[in-house]
């Protein structure tokens, strides 16, 4: 879960691994913020962190996955 400058979105979601794509939505803010929010591999965050916070996002939220039912 991050919050990411809407300018700043495509490039997000080029380094944004999901199973089936991250959900969007928009941020009440004075800022034009977008809300993406995916599901990706525990094996895959540490690196991945870094590849998003290069491609603009902030507010980086990693919360453990309970159960994943498909």
């Amino acid at each position: 879960m991050m919050n990411v400058a809407k300018d700043k979105l495509c490039d997000v979601q080029k380094v944004m691994p999901a199973m089936s794509g991250p959900t969007i939505s928009e941020v009440l803010s004075e800022e034009e913020t977008m809300a993406v929010q995916a599901v990706v591999d525990e094996e895959e965050v540490f690196e991945l962190i870094n590849d998003l916070r290069n491609a603009g996002a902030r507010d980086i939220l990693v919360l453990p996955i309970e159960r994943i039912i498909q």
